[in-house]
C-alpha cells in the first residue's frame, strides 16, 4: 500500500521515528490507524447495559404500579401540552 501525506505530517512522522518512539514508518502508521479504528469504535452507539441504565428508571419499569403512575403522569402531561399555547 503506498500512502501520501502531506509534507508537514511526513515529517512529524519521520521525527517521531528518529526520536526513539516507533521502530518504523509502517509501525507508526499501523500505531495511527489503529488509533483511528479504536476512536471509531468507542464513538459508535452502545446497547444500554445494567450500568449505564438509571436504576429508578430500572425499578419504575420493574414495578406495575409505579409504572401505571407514571404512564398517568405522560398522559397528562401530553394532554396538558395539546391544550396550551406555548407560542404566541
Amino acid at each position: 500500500m503506498i500512502v501520501r501525506l502531506p509534507k508537514n505530517l511526513e515529517k512529524s512522522l519521520r521525527a517521531e521515528v528518529a526520536g526513539g518512539r516507533f521502530q518504523s514508518v509502517d509501525d507508526a502508521v499501523a500505531e495511527a490507524v489503529r488509533r483511528l479504528l479504536q476512536d471509531r469504535e468507542d464513538d459508535s452507539p452502545k446497547s444500554p447495559t445494567a450500568e449505564t441504565i438509571d436504576p429508578l428508571i430500572g425499578a419504575l419499569r420493574d414495578d406495575p404500579e409505579a409504572a401505571t403512575e407514571l404512564d398517568e403522569i405522560v398522559e397528562d402531561a401530553m394532554r396538558r401540552r395539546g391544550s396550551e399555547a406555548w407560542r404566541a
